[in-house]
């Protein structure tokens, strides 16, 4: 075999590795996507969750728990769920509101805006994985039904 032949040999296997190393590494960034995706859409549905469970409490017209309790027992509320082994940290906010969600210190008016983020930690990322920061968190505005 001649040098010419070992060389187009040698050539022929650094690209054929190259484009092997270069598939599963686009496999792994698909993969992180996806995942993440997942993981995002289950911190989407826990904040649901929350939501919900607060429209319940106001719409059982429960002694315990009244429309002024909103703020209450929401501000500054935290918990954590954990959900296939993920575990999602929440914090939430409230503040009084007007009908389109602006704040205000007028505790008369009969709207609550609840500030909402959630985070995790994502096994197939080093990154921490938000749903609604801080500085954008997810919003929603309460009203009385009283």
């Amino acid at each position: 075999m001649g040098m010419i032949e070992m060389l187009s040999i040698l050539l022929a296997i650094i690209l054929f590795s190259t484009i092997l190393i270069s598939m599963y590494h686009n496999i792994s960034i698909a993969m992180d996507i996806v995942y993440n995706g997942l993981y995002q859409l289950q911190g989407q549905k826990i904040t649901n969750k929350y939501f919900q469970k607060i429209d319940a409490e106001l719409l059982c017209h429960n002694d315990n728990f009244t429309f002024s309790n909103i703020y209450s027992t929401y501000n500054s509320y935290t918990d954590t769920e954990t959900v296939n082994n993920i575990q999602y940290n929440i914090s939430m906010q409230a503040s009084y509101c007007d009908s389109i969600g602006a704040t205000s210190a007028d505790s008369t008016l009969g709207f609550r805006i609840i500030d909402m983020s959630v985070w995790c930690f994502p096994p197939t990322s080093s990154d921490t994985l938000w749903i609604g920061t801080s500085a954008n968190p997810i919003q929603t505005v309460f009203a009385s039904y009283e």
